[in-house]
């Protein structure tokens, strides 16, 4: 079986949705699997055959590399993929799937913020709900990452659950413990933080950061654990975040760092006191295992995935009640009993997921859909 991958959702610094293709795409080579990865950023990659595509379809071109890639994929990949001979193609996220695909097509949705956060995706909702409902009912399977959003989309499209598969994250091997002294000593002497609390993230508004800002500072009077919070700083949402902080009067406990490599960011992991992810929606919510595995008791969201990513290693919580948000901050940086409890719990939980897993996963509905569709 050979297999046709549009990987276009790949850049040179890939934010969550390249991480996780980038991930699935080297298990898949790990096993065997045959493939052609079209993609513009193939050191992301490692050694698996490519493809190159223009670099103005990526990511970080903005409006333009997101038009740029729907018309590549619409009217260029099909016919691509057909002349590789593959037998089935592999989406990586749906603004990427064919209307009319020339193979059997597999398609990973990863949420439907669109449709549930319309003002965020203006442009995006319009797709969701016009063009994906034939992307989706002209694939041979569709991929999601969680239990929540398989849901989401039989409800929303219409589609037979036969037809959706749940394939569940990994989480990569550096994501431990492992050595926090030195991590420690790294974070303190480039940023000057240590004994905080931590967020990895992006800045959009169902992250829900400005919560969060609101949580910590009914609680900073009664910890002194600064906030560091790691996510792109998008002139659209950052500024106004820094204000609010400003405003609440805790500009100078909280520390904004930009976009932070991986190598990087498992030290801020390892550093950190404990980890707290106030989103109000997500179709997994990564940085939850990457914090568990690194060690850190969670505060978490317990909305759509979250709850079915953390179990019960997490402290969840609603995260439009700042009062509660705020006193799980002051209790874990305050109950040490609680804080080992909790780091142990997420530590074994974070063993329960991996990439070996969900690449043979895909690898099997990949096979189906190809037999399906060929047959």
């Amino acid at each position: 079986m050979r297999i046709a991958v549009n990987a276009t959702i790949l850049d040179e610094k890939p934010g969550g949705l390249g991480v996780y293709s980038s991930y699935i795409i080297r298990e898949l080579a790990r096993s065997g699997a045959e493939m052609r990865v079209f993609t513009s950023a193939p050191a992301t990659l490692g050694v698996v055959p490519i493809r190159r595509v223009p670099n103005s379809v990526r990511p970080s071109r903005g409006v333009m590399g997101h038009l740029s890639r729907i018309s590549w994929s619409q009217a260029i990949f099909p016919t691509r993929a057909k002349k590789e001979k593959a037998d089935v193609s592999f989406i990586m996220t749906p603004t990427e799937g064919s209307a009319m695909p020339r193979l059997p097509q597999v398609v990973v949705v990863h949420d439907l913020l669109p449709l549930k956060y319309p003002r965020e995706f203006p442009r995006m909702g319009m797709f969701y709900r016009k063009v994906m409902p034939r992307i989706l009912a002209n694939s041979a399977a569709i991929i999601t990452r969680s239990d929540s959003t398989r849901k989401d989309c039989i409800e929303v499209y219409g589609l037979e659950d036969r037809k959706v598969f749940v394939v569940r994250d990994g989480v990569a091997p550096e994501f431990t413990p492992n050595s926090p002294g030195p991590a420690v000593s790294r974070v303190r002497e480039r940023w000057g933080a240590e004994n905080y609390l931590l967020y990895v993230g992006s800045l959009v508004p169902h992250k829900n950061i400005g919560g969060l800002l609101e949580a910590y500072a009914a609680a900073s009077g009664r910890i002194s654990n600064p906030l560091v919070i790691v996510g792109r700083k998008d002139t659209g949402f950052y500024p106004a975040l820094a204000r609010k902080a400003a405003a609440l009067g805790v500009a100078g406990r909280v520390k904004f760092l930009d976009y932070v490599p991986f190598d990087a960011l498992y030290d801020l992991y390892r550093a950190a006191t404990a980890f707290v992810f106030p989103s109000l929606y997500e179709g997994f919510g990564s940085p939850i295992l990457e914090s568990m595995s690194s060690g850190l008791p969670v505060i978490s969201s317990g909305f759509s995935a979250m709850a079915e990513v953390a179990g019960d290693a997490a402290c969840l919580v609603d995260p439009a009640d700042k009062r509660v948000f705020s006193e799980a901050m002051v209790r874990i940086a305050n109950d040490r009993k609680w804080h080992a409890e909790l780091k142990a719990r997420g530590l074994e939980r974070g063993r329960q997921f991996s990439w070996e897993r969900a690449g043979q996963a895909t690898l099997s509905v990949l096979e189906g859909a190809a037999r399906v569709g060929n047959s």
